[in-house]
């Protein structure tokens, strides 16, 4: 492998979350992806498990001698990709062959927040930007997006298949989204958790602050993080790691769209 401590080679729930829905666009995987989403749900781990019960693992299939629970934002590639063979391929079957496991893993999640006492601490795992240079993003709103935006896919799913937890989804979405900006929102320089990118683009993205003027302010503080990053770099003109801040794998999947809805396709463009 190419780090000393694992095989980089295994199937990462979190390349899945991250490259998925890129790698159905560009080629005809739906197949594939939705039999890995019934492996990844193979993985998942039963009630003898305890506590970590439903959850899945950052690997699936499991690597030979590992069976542990997962990071969230990993884990969560099980209820992205059966959302994005859904959402592309129109495929209904992903939903309903994988139902169970899916409502196992949020269940699993409801339990990480009840523990947690709420987003504001929330636990699952952290993975912080993965390889985020300069700020360091804060790890309960990292990890809590993934748990937000997972009732956001339940809720679509759940309502193309007819299922009544659609609607208790749905409120679940809209309950937790705006405990995620109370939690993690400050109002003098309007930002969200550590001001980083990651952070900034993923909040949008979602669609977290409350109203036009909230996205707009938060919007352009992430244009300026951009506009920094790059007049820092475009010439070699900083070696100072506090001035060069970027976003990092995780965050990097929602930055271009959140540039896009906000108007600031322009600076997309530059990156």
């Amino acid at each position: 492998g190419s780090c000393g401590g694992r095989d980089e080679r295994q199937f990462f729930t979190g390349d899945t979350n991250f490259a998925g829905e890129a790698s159905l666009l560009h080629y005809d995987l739906a197949p594939i992806y939705a039999n890995w989403v019934r492996m990844a749900g193979e993985t998942q781990l039963l009630p003898d498990a305890g506590d970590i019960a439903g959850s899945v693992g950052d690997f699936a299939p499991w690597p030979v001698g590992r069976r542990d629970g997962g990071h969230t934002n990993w884990a969560s590639g099980l209820v992205t990709m059966a959302y994005f063979v859904w959402h592309l391929y129109a495929d209904t079957a992903v939903i309903e062959h994988n139902l169970i496991k899916l409502e196992r893993y949020v269940d699993f999640n409801e339990r990480v927040y009840n523990s947690s006492g709420g987003l504001r601490n929330f636990g699952g795992g952290c993975i912080n930007g993965w390889i985020t240079i300069g700020k360091t993003p804060l790890c309960a709103a990292m990890t809590g997006f993934a748990y937000v935006n997972d009732y956001r896919l339940m809720a679509e799913m759940t309502a193309a298949i007819g299922d009544p937890s659609a609607a208790r989804y749905a409120a679940l979405f809209k309950a937790r989204i705006a405990e995620f900006h109370s939690a993690f929102f400050n109002p003098i320089n309007s930002t969200y958790g550590h001001g980083t990118q990651s952070e900034l683009a993923m909040a949008l993205w979602l669609g977290v602050p409350p109203n036009a003027a909230v996205e707009t302010a938060v919007a352009a503080n992430l244009v300026a993080e951009i506009e920094t990053l790059i007049a820092s770099t475009v010439n070699l003109t900083s070696s100072d790691p506090a001035n060069i801040n970027f976003v990092g794998g995780v965050g990097l999947v929602y930055l271009f769209e959140a540039l896009a809805k906000t108007g600031h396709s322009d600076t997309a463009l530059q990156l």
